[in-house]
């Protein structure tokens, strides 16, 4: 209850901000999402006309890959213009949405950024595709070359005699790939790291979605307060009778008192432990102390450590670094927000006879 009403608390004063400065933000997000996401783009796809960094690229293709990219930009540009005026109204309209809590309102501007930088995305994939392809060719080209063929129905890589004219063909076109590659390789790796740029925000965005939805608040406000209602184990010291008197006094002095009364050995309750009767009379013993453990911050957070895990595993793998390599389009990580559910989802035949079992179960113990 705790987490729902600081969602909403927070969301409230954050929607009240956007709402008061919503001309501002839309002045500045307008001129943001221009200067990084058109003017970036359409500098870096002129200057790949100019040989970039000293690279000598194809004049032709790379004329032709800017041309199509700077068409595709200019035919954008539209859109932001369009939507332009009407974004204070949008900002307004998250900002209302604070109602619901500030997770409603990171969800709305998170979808927003996706629909302001969809051209990233078109421009990845049109340059992933084309680089996909070329490097499809290329490995084809490249078995020609050495000889062989992929059998599909083995799915295996075998000999093959090819006609002289079929050689000289492949060689030929696989040359001319192979010189066009690096105009292509340095267009989709521009596009590329655009795409991981908007990924990363989106994920930034995830991650304190995240937060606020899984924000231990009340187990924090308790084990600051009373750490003892939170146990996470128990420990075991184990003392000799010299040394649990000393450090352990008032206890001492208590089981000391119930076990003279049992005795019937009247005593002094002012009397120190040094001044008690002997200890052969009382008997000499181990005394076993048991205390509480709190739990660790560690095993209160432990559901953001196993979000990074997630974000870990899934961004940092050899999965991405192999979508790179191989032109493949880079999902965006599933089910971020609720990592403890299956990862299998249950069928509906299942279910339904998971619950037929369960009624006759019950009409057979009646």
């Amino acid at each position: 209850m705790w987490l729902v009403a600081n969602d909403i608390i927070i969301g409230l004063a954050v929607g009240s901000f956007l709402m008061a400065n919503k001309y501002i933000m839309a002045e500045n997000f307008h001129d943001i999402l221009h200067k990084y996401t058109v003017k970036s783009l359409e500098s870096m796809v002129l200057w790949f006309l100019e040989s970039p960094a000293g690279l000598k690229l194809n004049g032709e293709l790379a004329s032709f890959l800017s041309e199509l990219f700077l068409w595709l930009l200019r035919i954008w540009t539209i859109c932001p213009q369009a939507v332009e005026p009407y974004t204070p109204q949008i900002i307004h309209a998250i900002g209302l949405s604070g109602v619901f809590g500030v997770t409603m309102l990171i969800s709305l501007s998170s979808d927003f950024l996706a629909c302001m930088t969809l051209h990233v995305y078109c421009f990845y994939m049109v340059a992933a595709r084309i680089f996909n392809w070329q490097l499809n060719i290329l490995y084809s080209l490249f078995n020609l070359f050495r000889g062989k063929k992929k059998n599909v129905l083995r799915n295996r890589i075998d000999s093959c005699d090819y006609d002289l004219d079929q050689l000289l063909l492949g060689t030929s076109l696989f040359t001319l790939l192979t010189f066009l590659f690096p105009t292509v390789f340095i267009y989709y790796l521009t596009f590329a790291l655009g795409r991981v740029g908007v990924i990363f925000l989106q994920a930034v965005m995830g991650t304190i979605l995240a937060f606020f939805n899984h924000f231990p608040l009340f187990a924090i406000m308790l084990r600051i307060k009373d750490p003892r209602r939170l146990p996470g184990g128990l420990r075991f010291d184990v003392f000799d009778y010299d040394c649990f008197a000393l450090k352990h006094r008032g206890i001492f002095h208590s089981l000391w008192f119930k076990k003279s009364l049992k005795r019937r050995v009247t005593f002094k309750l002012y009397e120190s432990p040094k001044t008690m009767p002997p200890q052969e009379n009382l008997g000499k013993g181990t005394y076993l102390w048991m205390r509480n453990i709190p739990i660790s911050m560690s095993a209160i957070f432990f559901q953001y450590m196993l979000l990074w895990k997630r974000l870990s595993a899934h961004y940092f793998s050899a999965y991405v670094f192999t979508c790179l390599l191989y032109g493949e389009p880079i999902k965006p990580i599933p089910k971020l927000q609720y990592p403890m559910l299956p990862d299998t989802r249950p069928s509906l035949d299942l279910l339904w006879q998971t619950f037929k079992s369960n009624i006759l179960e019950v009409k057979k113990k009646k």
